[in-house]
């Protein structure tokens, strides 16, 4: 409990959630007195061992729920999956070694949630290294753009004190050794050119890059390989498929199931290949399974998920 309040949980939510007094949670973080918590007999005026004993069950019932929600949400955000473990690996090795990554990953892998939460457990200080993740997208056409949004998701006029005559040369005097420059939707770096930009960063600058990209990105790599081959090759390149079996079972699992014909159907979809699995297709399967179940009245079951998972409402209503 002290470590919780330590981070900030309110003392106030802890006493509603769990039941305990305030006065009793500040006996309990009395280092002496809690330590007779529970001891002795009984006696008139004398501290009451059955109060205690209640209050012990109580905080270890609300601690125990309170580590099964977070366990909940960290799965229901991805990161408790296999998957989501291995590619939040990588990163915290880009943050401890100077690494050049290029990860391809399918269609809802959770790459960019992974990562999103990584960085915000990793933030980019002016007095400490971090990770910042720069989501691209069709606009940035020139090196010029590319840098001003990598400025804006680093906030280098909020968080440090950079000269340079340009743009690119700012950005790179604001990345230092442990710093990882993550790179959503890398792929459009080899559609139109910018790669050299990221080639740039690691070349010329302390910092690790990562860049994530789709299978689309083979593709393009194999229409520009004199161009891209050099800067490639050096690159740790890691494929990923696809999302396993165990990550759809850990996040229904997560949700509270406990039919295991439900698990094993949330196992099936998220290693689906295509536009019909992966994280976010299992995830909007619950989702929209549950609503449905609930229009009809009845607990989710498993022929309702499969219908959910067959709608597959992240494209289709």
């Amino acid at each position: 409990m002290e470590s919780l309040i330590a981070k900030g949980v309110n003392l106030g939510m802890i006493e509603k959630q769990s039941g305990i007094a305030e006065h009793r949670i500040h006996y309990l973080l009395d280092t002496e007195r809690r330590d007779l918590l529970g001891v002795g007999v009984w006696q008139p005026g004398g501290p009451d061992v059955h109060e205690d004993a209640k209050t012990l069950l109580q905080l270890q019932s609300w601690l125990d729920a309170h580590d099964a929600e977070n366990r909940r949400r960290s799965a229901i955000e991805y990161t408790e999956i296999e998957t989501g473990m291995y590619l939040d690996g990588l990163a915290a090795e880009a943050m401890n070694k100077k690494r050049l990554f290029h990860v391809i990953g399918g269609y809802g892998l959770s790459k960019t949630k992974t990562m999103e939460r990584f960085c915000a457990k990793h933030p980019m200080t002016h007095e400490t290294p971090g990770a910042v993740l720069v989501t691209l997208t069709a606009e940035e056409k020139t090196s010029s753009q590319l840098y001003y949004r990598m400025s804006d998701a680093m906030r280098i006029n909020e968080k440090f004190q950079i000269r340079g005559r340009s743009i690119g040369q700012r950005v790179r005097n604001g990345l230092r050794a442990g710093d990882v420059v993550i790179v959503d939707e890398a792929n459009l770096l080899f559609s139109t050119g910018l790669w050299s930009v990221f080639k740039d960063l690691f070349d010329n600058t302390p910092a690790s890059v990562m860049m994530l990209s789709n299978p689309t990105s083979n593709g393009l790599v194999r229409s520009n390989q004199e161009e891209l081959g050099a800067f490639l090759s050096r690159c740790r390149t890691r494929t990923i498929d696809g999302n396993v079996p165990a990550d759809g079972i850990a996040y229904a699992k997560a949700l509270g199931y406990t039919d295991q014909s439900m698990i094993d159907e949330a196992g099936i979809i998220v290693s689906t290949r295509g536009l019909n699995g992966g994280m976010r297709a299992v995830a909007k399967a619950f989702e929209d399974g549950e609503q449905m179940a609930a229009r009809k009245g009845v607990p989710l079951n498993l022929t309702i998920l499969r219908q959910a998972a067959k709608t597959n409402s992240v494209f289709f209503k």
